[in-house]
């Protein structure tokens, strides 16, 4: 009997532990969109600064900044933002290529460019 209970309770722990790392990856994946449109409410709100930074916690992604357009990727989905349609004068650059972020995001405004780079500030 006590082998049988140990047995269920290990069971009911494995499921729900596989559960919370399930809904965590899909959580992520489903707000993707909001962590690209935070990049870019940063990029809008350094653009009427003379400089500046914007540190912004967001880690297991990864991020592209390539031809106006913002890219953000989590497991094998991706979404992008075009910067065309925004208030935005400056050149925005950053990672050319997907570029894995470990904890931190920084946008940085020096005089005539924002920088999306990864790391901190």
């Amino acid at each position: 009997m006590a082998i049988a209970s140990m047995f269920i309770t290990l069971l009911l722990l494995g499921i729900t532990l596989g559960t919370q790392t399930l809904t965590n990856d899909f959580i992520k994946g489903e707000t993707m969109g909001l962590q690209v449109d935070r990049i870019v409410n940063g990029v809008i709100s350094l653009e009427s600064l003379s400089k500046g930074s914007i540190q912004m916690e967001m880690s297991k992604y990864s991020i592209k900044v390539e031809d106006g357009n913002i890219s953000m990727n989590y497991s094998n989905s991706n979404i992008s933002r075009s910067l065309d349609d925004e208030p935005v004068t400056l050149p925005v650059t950053g990672p050319s290529s997907f570029e894995n972020i470990d904890k931190n995001i920084c946008i940085r405004k020096k005089s005539s460019e924002i920088k999306v780079e990864v790391g901190d500030c």
